[in-house]
């Protein structure tokens, strides 16, 4: 999970990579983490990635996690 900083906050924004074959989607997960996760620490935003940007020694590399979530809630936010 990764967390961006916006003007008064950081927003939690879980990057999900999907195995081939998966039919996960958005609704099912908000409706997993309902029963199970407080309503504060819900994140807002959720997106699925192909490939989790790694690192040499396979860790997850957050930074590039963080611009994307960045990205995509700028591009979201224009459409509404």
């Amino acid at each position: 999970m990764s967390a961006f900083l916006t003007r008064f906050s950081a927003r939690r924004s879980p990057s999900i990579e999907r195995r081939p074959g998966s039919g996960v989607s958005v609704q099912a997960i908000h409706d997993f983490s309902k029963t199970r996760i407080a309503r504060y620490k819900k994140p807002k935003h959720l997106f699925f990635v192909d490939v989790l940007p790694r690192n040499g020694a396979g860790k997850v590399r957050k930074a590039e996690l963080r611009e994307l979530a960045r990205e995509r809630v700028a591009f979201t936010d224009l459409q509404a």
